[in-house]
């Protein structure tokens, strides 16, 4: 971080800006699958056409901007090349490993998570999916790719400190989990493993086993899988659409939701707690820590960055169904209550997912100064008036983009 300032100051001056203190410029990417992955890199590329990826410190994602995020920080390629082969990937689809190479390199990590006795979830299967389609430019070796091979890119100063998030769901009250290629761990476990020991059986602090490093591919799966939801959250933002349409069923769901039923989900990711004897941790006595995609609390993952203290931050929103700024709103209401200063916002504001650009800021210059721009067309500027939430192609469980299609949506928020 501190070679990366130097970076900061050096941009900075060659814009003819002179700082005593160097600010902590962060961005902050949304989930939403294919659609945020692809948004994310046309944000990027809007970034580095202007400069603004030079003065980044940080860039947190979640969900599919990690899809971006992760594979480009992973590999010492130009961000216009990583785009452009990411492209290529979308027009394939998500289907089943074909290559028979790929396919043994999938079933060897399987193999190493049985041997090692860690337990295997669907999490494993969709991240395999992604890392066969997603990281084909690690051939021959997409199923042997590690976040933490990022590190030595990043402390060199030249890229970004990448933040991954998830969030744990052992109790009902969600806790954000970081994952980043040093270190994956959080305040509320009072503990943080190296990136290459996470997964690994640990008692008190210390690791029990040699197990190798989690694929990137699973990672991916975690981060984005928004398949884990819980019975309960899927009956919650459907419920005024259920009881429209039947009280009866609405009654019936709402019982549910009150029940272990409602706690249940699909298939959440699991790991051994590293936490697990680490006096403090709230879940010492917990054998597994369970994950699902932290776009299930709120779709923007800001703690990470106000964790960090940062300066400015700039959020880049391409959730799906963003009325009122729905997901800003909630992520704002998240850091008041856990006590993070944030500039005056009106929370009745409904318009702030229509401007290209919003501006928060206080006179108090500990605060940090928002940047909000949302994945919106509300101008008409764009491509005459091309309104990416009317393409059934957008959905975030689209997993096929023909090339007019990604250009389209990337461009979007390039031209923004």
């Amino acid at each position: 971080i501190a070679k990366r300032a130097q970076k900061v100051k050096q941009e900075l001056e060659l814009l003819g800006i002179k700082v005593n203190h160097v600010p902590v410029i962060s961005a902050c990417f949304s989930g939403g699958g294919y659609r945020a992955m692809i948004s994310t890199a046309g944000f990027f590329t809007g970034l580095e056409k202007t400069g603004l990826s030079k003065l980044l410190s940080y860039a947190s994602a979640l969900s599919g901007s990690t899809w971006t995020l992760a594979p480009w920080t992973c590999k010492n390629c130009s961000l216009s090349d990583f785009k452009t082969n990411l492209q290529k990937r979308v027009e394939l689809g998500l289907g089943a490993i074909q290559n028979p190479v790929q396919l043994k390199q999938f079933t060897d990590a399987l193999i190493d998570k049985l041997i090692n006795l860690q337990p295997i979830t669907p999490v494993d299967i969709y991240g395999g999916l992604l890392a066969d389609k997603l990281l084909n430019n690690f051939d021959p070796d997409r199923h042997a790719v590690r976040l933490s091979q990022s590190a030595h890119f990043v402390m060199t100063g030249e890229r970004l400190m990448p933040i991954y998030t998830s969030i744990i769901c052992n109790e009902e009250v969600y806790h954000w989990m970081e994952h980043t290629p040093f270190e994956t761990g959080c305040s509320y476990l009072k503990s943080y493993v190296p990136t290459w020991a996470f997964g690994r059986k640990f008692s008190k602090g210390i690791s029990k086993d040699y197990a190798p490093e989690q694929s990137l591919g699973y990672l991916m799966g975690i981060w984005g899988s928004a398949f884990e939801i819980a019975v309960k959250d899927l009956i919650q933002s459907e419920s005024d659409k259920i009881k429209q349409s039947s009280l009866f069923l609405y009654s019936i769901l709402d019982h549910i939701d009150d029940t272990a039923v409602g706690d249940m989900r699909l298939a959440p990711a699991t790991v051994f707690n590293f936490s697990k004897g680490v006096r403090g941790s709230a879940l010492k006595g917990e054998k597994y820590i369970s994950m699902v995609d932290a776009g299930l609390h709120f779709n923007l993952p800001l703690p990470p960055l106000l964790e960090r203290k940062s300066d400015i931050i700039i959020i880049f929103d391409a959730s799906a169904g963003n009325v009122g700024g729905m997901e800003f709103k909630k992520a704002y209401k998240w850091a008041i209550e856990n006590g993070y200063k944030m500039p005056k916002f009106d929370m009745n504001d409904n318009t702030i997912e229509k401007k290209n650009i919003t501006i928060l800021k206080d006179a108090d210059p500990s605060l940090p100064i928002i940047i909000y721009m949302p994945l919106t067309n509300e101008t008409g500027a764009y491509k005459n008036g091309y309104l990416w939430d009317k393409q059934d192609y957008t959905s975030t469980f689209n997993f096929k983009y023909k090339k007019e299609q990604f250009d389209d949506l990337a461009g979007l928020p390039e031209f923004n």
